[in-house]
């Protein structure tokens, strides 16, 4: 349920506030940066203080007007009313858009990266991120996503209210709502986590990229009968 999702956002936020700061098959999984044996091991935080916490209820609220807004997939109407939904909820947030036209099996689909920045004093960033879209190849059977794209989310949202008016002395802190993950007919490299495919390129263009010091993807959760795989790819903290 999504109460154990929250157990996972406490520890998340204690990061990302102390310290500054889908399961899909083996195919899907995205290649993740290199890491250097030599870097200094990662460590929690020492501060015995209460760590923040999120709302639970709320973000499950979330996550039930997301999926109710219907099958999201790019380009159709209930995506569109999606996007207007999210910066309804981020208004007065530092937001910026990552807009962009996806070459894709089925033609050109209009994507859209949404990015809300909650500022740090450090120069680093930490990056939450986790898709918004669900699966254009599903349009006829009514999916909805709800543990996929859906509480994803309804997290972000809730850690949007965490974040926001609240002052850091550490990292900057990004929420990343990623736009068409989905594949739009069979999961390939090229067919695709589109937006954030383009999002890693335009950062690595304008010297973003060099910046982020973790990039914690939420996604696959609040399955009642959730398995967590470990994942090969990712750094082994």
């Amino acid at each position: 349920m999504l109460n154990r999702s929250a157990v996972i956002c406490v520890l998340v936020l204690g990061l990302v506030f102390c310290a500054c700061t889908r399961a899909k098959s083996a195919a899907e999984n995205q290649a993740a940066p290199e890491t250097s044996s030599s870097a200094a091991p990662f460590t929690l935080p020492t501060d015995n203080g209460p760590l923040p916490s999120i709302n639970a209820a709320r973000a499950l609220q979330y996550t039930k007007e997301v999926t109710a807004f219907g099958p999201r997939w790019v380009g159709n109407p209930n995506h569109k009313k999606l996007e207007e939904y999210i910066y309804s909820h981020l208004k007065g947030d530092s937001v910026q858009d990552d807009v962009f036209a996806a070459d894709t099996p089925e033609g050109k689909f209009p994507v859209r990266n949404i990015i809300a920045k909650y500022p740090g004093t450090k120069d680093g960033i930490i990056v939450i991120a986790g898709h918004y879209d669900t699966p254009y190849y599903l349009r006829s059977v009514g999916f909805v996503g709800a543990n996929d794209g859906g509480s994803s989310t309804g997290l972000l949202l809730e850690l949007a209210n965490q974040l926001r008016g609240k002052k850091r002395d550490g990292y900057s802190v990004w929420l990343v709502f990623t736009d068409g993950e989905e594949a739009v007919r069979q999961w390939t490299e090229t067919d695709s986590v589109y937006g954030t495919r383009h999002l890693a390129e335009v950062w690595q263009k304008n010297g973003t990229m060099p910046k982020i010091k973790a990039f914690l993807l939420e996604d696959m959760i609040g399955d009642a009968d959730l398995n967590i795989d470990r994942d090969q790819n990712s750094t082994p903290w």
